[in-house]
């Protein structure tokens, strides 16, 4: 190409530093292009205001109760725990305040799908949730290794670095990554160990003949102190704030009373409610009581009448999933647990 050697002569430049210069601008406009772009889908996701939903459990519809019916909405304080979160720790060159790394600290709380916790070292000795009124020394940033979902992936957990590397330039502060091996080494195990006992426990009430009216079946929840979820089409026995479980049926519909209903399921998510809570033993108690005001019987996934033989069977069985959870010392029904199992 004489005519790009004689314009690279005219300005001074050889033909390989006109071509590298020119490679250059190319780069920087590119990097300009993503980073706006990178920009845009922030401030989009920022406003969009997602609703919380359940993976494992199809929601039927139901009558829409009163306010005085409706379950409160719990909503636990996570804290950082190193069994289940990869934590990266930023040492401060000086005290420096909640509100400024509140700021700073943003995009990297809104950059993935897994949710991101940030706490600080405050003057008093004390690790909390960033205070705008406080000043910090140290800070811990975390995500979480493993939930229902899987385990955390290269990309999502390169990502959390990058960001956390920018956090600590912009705070002038020492930054402790761990091994990127080491920590997908872990999620793998953590999300063995939890499919192990992420067990749900279905016990059913079906009618001895025909179907239930759907008005007997309200009454009966009623009766049983169940409760509506602010945000979900079940209903939930709570004991103080503490859910021990829910209660659905595919056949209910807030539309009409003449189909009837045909079944009613109890349903127990083990790793998030305590061992000491006898949460088996309710469900039974009040399976029990349903049938009994309704007409029907207690049976088993299979559709099997449930004997105190099978009974026996899985209490024991629940009785060892407690323990290979205590083992691994995340016990069902712990903010740990709780979050492992979302």
């Amino acid at each position: 190409m004489p005519q790009f050697a004689e314009f690279a002569a005219s300005i001074g430049l050889s033909e390989l530093q006109l071509l590298l210069g020119l490679i250059g601008l190319l780069l920087l406009i590119i990097v300009m292009i993503y980073n706006a772009v990178r920009l845009r889908k922030t401030e989009q996701i920022e406003d969009v205001q997602l609703e919380p939903h359940l993976d494992k459990i199809q929601e039927p519809t139901f009558n829409e109760p009163t306010d005085e019916a409706r379950a409160p909405e719990i909503k636990p304080d996570h804290k950082i725990d190193s069994l289940i979160d990869c934590v990266v720790a930023l040492r401060l060159p000086e005290a420096i305040s909640g509100q400024e790394i509140q700021i700073l600290s943003a995009p990297i709380q809104n950059f993935s799908a897994s949710q991101v916790i940030l706490e600080g070292l405050t003057e008093s000795d004390r690790w909390e949730k960033i205070n705008p009124t406080e000043t910090y020394l140290e800070l811990q940033l975390a995500v979480q290794m493993a939930s229902r979902k899987g385990p955390i992936g290269v990309v999502e957990l390169s990502d959390f670095f990058a960001k956390a590397q920018e956090l600590a330039e912009q705070l002038d502060a020492e930054i402790d990554l761990p091994p990127v091996q080491q920590i997908l080494d872990q999620a793998k195990e953590l999300d063995q160990f939890a499919s192990q006992v992420d067990v749900q426990l279905g016990v059913t009430v079906v009618p001895l003949s025909g179907r239930w009216q759907q008005s007997s079946v309200m009454q009966c929840f009623a009766n049983l102190g169940l409760k509506k979820s602010n945000r979900h089409a079940c209903y939930f026995k709570y004991e103080g704030e503490k859910k021990l479980f829910e209660v659905h049926s595919q056949d209910i519909d807030s539309s009409s009373d003449e189909a009837g209903i045909s079944y009613i399921t109890f349903i127990m998510d083990l790793p998030q409610v305590s061992s000491d809570s006898h949460v088996f033993q309710a469900i039974l108690r009040d399976a029990q009581t349903m049938a009994s005001q309704l007409g029907g019987t207690v049976v088993d996934d299979a559709g099997r009448p449930l004997l105190e033989e099978a009974i026996r069977a899985i209490a024991d069985q629940l009785q060892s999933l407690y323990h290979l959870m205590h083992e691994h010392g995340i016990a069902a029904g712990t903010p740990t647990a709780q979050r492992l199992f979302s």
